[in-house]
């Protein structure tokens, strides 16, 4: 049997607590590799309890987030009836919602790992503390791993608070210019729009166009205008071609058939550079899928109250599709 002489640390520990004959003859057993595996057993343990009280902080600041955002969906109902930018508020709150239950979920993980790795730590008596500690947890549950896990997940918070804030900035902004443009009398309803006959629609979208910039070089349709009811150009060569659809009832769709023949001569017969459709009512699903594959830009009776009645800009809707093209 080996005989180890106690360590000076551990005879100062044992002068220093004064502890039971008993407990001071098993410390003054204590090898120095046992004495390193005490100490990494009450680091381990000490860091695993922060560890856990930080991500139980983390899962209490997304659970406070949720709670402002189910609260901001349930006043959007009584919300002033003028505000023009409520459903873009709502699908907001939407997107922030989810991806809070996501991290909340993710917390709710790292919790339960933090509480397992805890219980392992306090039954195994720092028995295979030096395994977990100096060459990492095959299972992922680590220290470290948790540790670098809640730095991401904190990331992910910090960027989705930013950006929710900057969406809501720029709401505010443009709601503050679409009220300004309606105070100023300049706005047209769609029940206005309805009464309008096919050339005075087609007019009054040349008329959008022409707000924004671009210089008319047909302002409505007529016999033989293969489907261009407007062709416009702008400085930046952008040359735009519209084929406009009013319908007097507000349950009519516009369907594939218009939008695949209006592809048909936009960009051949018309060379356009944007090809566009406009109408007062709705597209069917197909339509928009078609219309997606070939780069034609649509707006619906939504998109036209928004041009119309709020005054949004046009080349916001095109610009997608025109860089496409290009």
């Amino acid at each position: 049997m080996t005989v180890h002489s106690p360590s000076e640390m551990t005879m100062r520990m044992i002068r220093k607590i004064n502890p039971h004959p008993l407990i001071a003859a098993a410390l003054a057993e204590m090898t120095e590799d046992d004495l390193i595996e005490a100490a990494l057993w009450v680091v381990e343990g000490r860091l695993i309890a922060d560890l856990a009280q930080r991500w139980g902080q983390h899962q209490d600041d997304i659970r406070s987030d949720l709670i402002e955002s189910s609260d901001n969906r349930s006043k959007l109902p009584s919300a002033a009836g003028k505000e023009t930018v409520r459903e873009a508020r709502a699908a907001e709150e939407r997107i922030r919602s989810n991806v809070l239950q996501s991290l909340m979920d993710e917390a709710g993980a790292a919790v339960e790992c933090c509480r397992k790795q805890r219980k392992t730590i306090a039954d195994d008596y720092g028995c295979h503390t030096r395994e977990r500690v100096l060459e990492g947890a095959a299972s992922g549950d680590s220290v470290g791993e948790l540790t670098e896990q809640l730095h991401n997940a904190r990331a992910k918070l910090a960027y989705l608070r930013a950006d929710y804030e900057g969406a809501m900035d720029e709401l505010s902004l443009l709601e503050e210019r679409r009220q300004k443009f309606m105070a100023q009398g300049h706005g047209t309803t769609l029940d206005t729009i309805v009464g309008f006959n096919h050339q005075r629609f087609e007019e009054f979208v040349a008329s959008l166009a022409e707000r924004d910039g671009y210089t008319i070089e047909r302002g409505h349709g007529g016999s033989g205008d293969e489907g261009a009811d407007i062709i416009a150009t702008d400085d930046q060569g952008t040359r735009l071609v519209v084929q406009c659809k009013l319908r007097s009832s507000p349950k009519a769709t516009i369907g594939t058939g218009d939008v695949q023949r209006f592809n048909g001569t936009a960009r051949l017969e018309h060379r356009a550079t944007v090809a566009l459709m406009v109408t007062n009512v709705r597209y069917t699903k197909q339509a928009r899928m078609f219309a997606s594959k070939h780069a034609i830009t649509l707006i619906d009776a939504d998109g036209l109250r928004h041009l119309a009645e709020y005054g949004d800009s046009l080349r916001e809707r095109i610009t997608p599709h025109r860089e496409e093209a290009r």
